[in-house]
């Protein structure tokens, strides 16, 4: 059986479905992939089959936010394009950030550079239709992987269409103030390694950053100890924006600072929000004080 459920509702990878919407994704599912020859289990939001997978995170999140009546086209468009990745590395290369999690389902290397606790940037082709992420083989019969991961970094930076807007939220008695960065593209969440360039002159500081999906940047310049007011407002809406997609990243919030992430020990629990600093933070945070 290709969808195995032990209850009548959605998965826990998909609780935002309804019990109809759920299991009309697996009826669109089901019709677009057995004509395709496709078969296998889920497993944790993944459809396997031999030394391929096909994650329907993304999917089941795109499907989420469009009318039912478009989902046939949304799986159909999506599995054209997962299952038929041309040979030829055409297109623009790119650095694209991901999250270990998204990296282990797929099969054989990938070249990457790690750039956090759990996330890292992967070299990626943009093409017309799709992101190609290449085989570390077929990367090395491309050039060398040093020059083509600076030229993918330069490229991803480069990117237009992409919206900035700043905003202020009163938490307390303090206005937080908040920069979010949008954009259609799959390297939109790069961005968030010069997160500090959003409002310049960038702090001694560092900067609070968040990349709940691949279309979106969250930061919020150190310049006072109001920053520990940010702290809440933006891993609410991290951790909103990760479960909704689509292309989910991490619900975490990261301390950037000479292009370095750093994974902060924070998190929203019933009784509020729990905080650890690490030494530096807390060193930082003095100085602030």
């Amino acid at each position: 059986m290709l969808f195995k459920r032990r209850r009548s509702g959605p998965p826990d990878w998909a609780l935002y479905f309804s019990e109809a919407e759920w299991r009309e994704f697996e009826r669109v599912v089901r019709a677009e992939i057995t004509p395709r020859g496709i078969s296998g289990s889920i497993h944790d939001g993944q459809l396997t089959y031999g030394k391929a997978r096909y994650g329907l995170g993304n999917l089941a999140q795109m499907c989420h936010g469009e009318p039912l009546a478009l989902w046939p086209d949304i799986v159909a468009r999506h599995f054209a394009i997962t299952s038929d990745i041309p040979e030829e590395l055409e297109g623009i290369p790119k650095a694209r950030l991901i999250d270990d999690g998204y990296l282990a389902r797929l099969p054989d290397d990938r070249v990457t550079r790690r750039v956090a606790e759990d996330l890292q940037l992967v070299l990626s082709w943009d093409q017309p239709d799709r992101v190609a992420t290449p085989h570390r083989d077929e990367v090395f019969a491309r050039g060398e992987p040093d020059d083509l991961f600076a030229e993918a970094i330069e490229n991803a930076r480069a990117e237009e269409e992409l919206e900035l807007e700043r905003h202020e939220i009163p938490v307390g008695d303090d206005v937080v103030e908040l920069f979010a960065l949008t954009g259609a593209s799959h390297f939109t969440a790069t961005h968030a390694l010069w997160a500090d360039e959003f409002d310049p002159p960038g702090s001694e500081h560092g900067t609070l950053v968040a990349v709940p999906n691949r279309h979106t940047v969250l930061a919020h310049p150190i310049r006072a100890m109001s920053m520990v007011g940010s702290l809440g407002v933006m891993l609410d809406l991290a951790r909103r924006m990760e479960q909704e997609g689509p292309g989910s990243i991490s619900p975490h919030l990261y301390w950037l600072r000479e292009g370095r992430l750093e994974r902060l020990d924070a998190r929203i629990t019933d009784a509020g929000i729990e905080f650890a600093p690490s030494a530096e933070f807390g060193a930082m945070m003095a100085r602030l004080a």
